[in-house]
């Protein structure tokens, strides 16, 4: 069974717009889209790890380079063994600027416990037995 992307539909400005068959676009072997250009000489790129869990997206445009790169880590190196599915640390990197890295610490019953951002921002979310602490939306964009 083919899961490709075969055309793209839209408006622009009140205008209809249709493509047949995206040129360019790569594959992973499950199906999702690794590579993307998304025209103006910008390429998106998505990388995943045996599990299949998203280990970055990186938007590039040629001649420029990096425009906003994230990425995702599970627990690699000697802690590979920590990887339950819990974003350990993501790294936002905002093109030229300096990237962004965000920590995150669980609790035995995988409830968020701990942010950090940069050596900036430090929280500590209190627990309930009775309510789950509210998961935080990890910023990673379905496209650019």
């Amino acid at each position: 069974m083919d899961f490709t992307l075969k055309t793209v539909s839209g408006s622009l400005n009140g205008q209809a717009k249709n493509y047949t068959d995206p040129s360019g676009i790569g594959y992973h072997p499950h199906g999702v889209e690794k590579t993307v250009p998304l025209g103006n000489t910008v390429v998106e790129t998505r990388n995943y790890n045996s599990r299949l869990q998203a280990l970055g997206v990186r938007a590039e445009k040629t001649g420029t380079g990096l425009l906003l790169g994230i990425l995702n880590d599970y627990g690699s190196g000697a802690s590979l063994n920590l990887n339950n599915g819990n974003v350990r640390t993501q790294t936002i990197e905002p093109g030229a600027a300096t990237p962004i890295t965000q920590s995150f610490g669980y609790d035995a019953l995988n409830r968020l416990e701990t942010f950090s951002e940069s050596g900036s921002v430090s929280e500590t979310y209190g627990k309930s037995s009775a309510w789950p602490v509210p998961a935080l939306s990890l910023y990673f964009p379905q496209c650019f």
